[in-house]
């Protein structure tokens, strides 16, 4: 089997990159077209899930396999990480801990940190604020020279702390700007959209890990989920997620046929797959509903925040897939 690691392409990229970012300029020509109607809901809704999928092209290229030049992968990673209030440096390095340790209790990034602890706690995590509130911390720590954390390597932390200083500062002059200028543009096309947005990221994210067994691997910790193409083109074919964390180096656009390949090789293969990301994601949910209780200061029982599953292998024949 071929990993493809030397497949990596600047026109599958671009061509990605172009294809996001050009529907990301279609709905906000709406957005502001449509902003004094009843349209308007719908569009920020649509705009924000757009923008907030750029997680996924800033993800494949802190990995460096979007395009072939290191400076084009990190040059668009910092970008899309000023948008998205996820530095990318920081963020290259969360996600190296992640993929080496991943659902390892006591050192995976990803498992450490805030559970939801209630019902409401389940809802407060799904609206995405949670998120906003803790990148929001780790912005400021790092600015001010705290960045301390046990999987960042000491020789990062410099650079790591000097693109922090630089965002905020970037942030700073949004506002002073917008509020010189009086002009509503950064809250309507961006701020607005990207708090809408947050939700579908976060339903999408929790299907990659939660409720895989912890402690067992980086594959059997992993679900791919099967869905439709226009899932996979915003999401840059991550929800094939099995695959990348087995071959991390295999750039998104060969993803899809890794999977096929997989499935034509007829070994029972480690970790989860799934049909439908609203399928699986309402059946996580309900499993994360059942375990809370009902008391916030209670405790989760496990520390994946949801009862293990049991492992079901790649099965042969795959039924089409909606959703």
């Amino acid at each position: 089997m071929s990993h493809r690691s030397d497949q990596r392409s600047d026109r599958s990229g671009l061509l990605r990159l172009v294809g996001h970012l050009g529907t990301l300029t279609v709905t906000g020509t709406a957005l502001v077209r449509c902003w004094s109607t009843p349209w308007v809901v719908p569009i920020v809704v649509a705009h924000g899930f757009v923008l907030v999928f750029l997680f996924c092209a800033e993800h494949e290229c802190v990995h460096r396999t979007a395009f072939r030049a290191r400076r084009a992968n990190d040059a668009v990673a910092a970008g899309i990480g000023v948008l998205l209030l996820l530095p990318s440096t920081w963020f290259r390095l969360f996600h190296a801990a992640h993929h080496r340790f991943t659902q390892d209790p006591l050192q995976d990034p990803e498992l450490d940190g805030w559970k939801p602890a209630s019902r409401s706690g389940i809802v407060l995590q799904m609206t995405g604020l949670l998120y906003w509130k803790a990148m929001g911390q780790v912005v400021w720590n790092v600015a001010r020279g705290r960045a301390e954390a046990t999987w960042l390597p000491s020789g990062h932390r410099r650079r790591v702390v000097r693109q922090v200083r630089v965002t905020l500062l970037l942030y700073v002059a949004l506002v002073v700007g917008s509020v010189a200028t009086r002009s509503w543009v950064v809250v309507q096309l961006w701020l607005l959209p990207v708090f809408a947005g947050q939700p579908f990221l976060r339903w999408y994210l929790l299907a990659e890990h939660t409720g895989c067994p912890t402690g067992q691997g980086v594959v059997v910790g992993t679900r791919t989920t099967l869905t439709n193409p226009v899932m996979r083109f915003f999401a840059w074919n991550m929800p094939f997620h099995r695959e990348h964390h087995a071959h991390p180096q295999v750039p998104f656009h060969a993803l899809p046929a890794l999977h096929s390949e997989w499935l034509a090789d007829g070994a029972p293969h480690e970790g989860l797959l799934d049909r439908g990301y609203v399928r699986t994601v309402a059946r996580l949910q309900r499993q994360r509903w059942r375990a809370a209780p009902r008391s916030p200061n209670a405790a989760w029982r496990s520390p994946n925040a949801v009862p293990p599953v049991p492992d079901r292998p790649f099965q042969r024949v795959i039924r089409p897939v909606g959703g």
